[in-house]
Formats: C-alpha cells, sequence, structure tokens
C-alpha cells in the first residue's frame, strides 16, 4: 500500500492556512487543521507542520493600547508558533518540514508596529533556535520561517493602498512553494532560514 503524507496546518481557518489545506489537498495530502492537542496524536507522525496563525497591530511605544496589542500579538502568533514546535518535536517525521511564519518587514526595526515586531522576531528566534542541534526537533528534520511582505489577503485588499497591489504575495503562490519543499526534500532552503518573500509586478522571489 502506498503511503500517503500528511500535513497539520495550525491556524488553517485563516487565508494563508486556507490556500496551504486546499494546495495539500489537490495533491492528495491528508491534511489535518487543528488548534493544538498533543495526547490526541499519541504515535502519530506528520510529514509537514505548519502554523500559519497570526494577526496585526500598529502603534508605537505611546500608543494607549500598547500593552493590550502586544499582548493580543503574543497571543494569535508567538503561543501557536511555540506550540507547534513542540508539537512538532514529538510527532514530525524526521524528514520533516516545520515552516513558521514570521514577517519580513520586522527585519530592521519599526517602532510604528511594536507589538507585531516584537511577536515577529521572538518567532525568528525561535526558528533560529530550533535549527540548532540541540534544538529539540528530530534528526533530519527542517525548521524555516516564512517571511512575507504583505500577503494578497481580503482583508489587506480592504486595508492596505491599492497602488501597492503589485507587491502582495498571491497566496497560492506561497501554498505551492510550500508544498514543493514538504515534497522535495533537496529543494528546501537549510535549517533555520528565515525565507523573506519578495514579490514585484506579481513575480515573487523566495531569498534565502
Amino acid at each position: 500500500m502506498v503511503r500517503v503524507p500528511h500535513v497539520l496546518v495550525y491556524g488553517g481557518a485563516g487565508a494563508l492556512g486556507r490556500s496551504i489545506v486546499s494546495t495539500f489537498k489537490a495533491n492528495n495530502w491528508n491534511t489535518s487543521k487543528q488548534k493544538f492537542s498533543d495526547g490526541e496524536f499519541k504515535d502519530f507522525k506528520f510529514d509537514t507542520i505548519i502554523c500559519t496563525s497570526g494577526g496585526w497591530a500598529g502603534g508605537n511605544i505611546k500608543d494607549e493600547n500598547v500593552i493590550k496589542n502586544t499582548e493580543d500579538m503574543w497571543t494569535s502568533s508567538v503561543q501557536p508558533a511555540v506550540l507547534s514546535s513542540h508539537l512538532a518535536s514529538k510527532h514530525l517525521n524526521e524528514s520533516g518540514l516545520l515552516a513558521l511564519v514570521g514577517a519580513a518587514g520586522v527585519l530592521e526595526p519599526n517602532p510604528d508596529m511594536i507589538g507585531y515586531a516584537i511577536a515577529k522576531n521572538a518567532i525568528h528566534y525561535l526558528i533560529l533556535s530550533l535549527a540548532k542541534p540541540s534544538g529539540g526537533l528530530p534528526n533530519g528534520a527542517t525548521v524555516i520561517g516564512l517571511l512575507p511582505q504583505t500577503l494578497d489577503t481580503e482583508n489587506n485588499r480592504k486595508y492596505m493602498p491599492a497602488d501597492q497591489s503589485h507587491t502582495w504575495t498571491p497566496l497560492n503562490d506561497l501554498s505551492n512553494k510550500v508544498f514543493d519543499w514538504s515534497s522535495q526534500t533537496t529543494s528546501r532552503p537549510k535549517s533555520g532560514s528565515l525565507v523573506k518573500i519578495v514579490t514585484n509586478n506579481k513575480k515573487t522571489e523566495y531569498q534565502y
């Protein structure tokens, strides 16, 4: 019997998560969408685990809502990334892929969205740490960060300036790339890579 590979998408109800689930389903992978339940999986192994959970909040350190916004970013982005990584430490195959979503826009200081920047940089630090030999992931597993500039989502179309749309990354482009990296281990970035996703005139490059 041919073994069917299995992907777990944490945050699969969001725009990127739905796109990734659709892509993997179309390519005959078994898909699971979870919040988090370690005990439920017992001895089950995944070939790929992807955390797409997240959010956004603006404001600098003077903002009256800076504490709440930072807490919200921690809850929506950092905690799911840590939980997904913990799950990967127990249930990812040795040749598996763990992908977490960071942000290209916070690689340099960005005081106008301080809570978001703190949260995403925490995820970047997590990725770099997991890639170390003592990081806790299975032998041979790969962890990478997906760092988009702006994704082409319904919300971003609503709130972002339309004249910048040529720089928005199509969801299916990113989903197909993650699928390729899941299916072909030799094509992946090395473990610990923070992959900057840059789109210009609808053409997307993956820089790492």
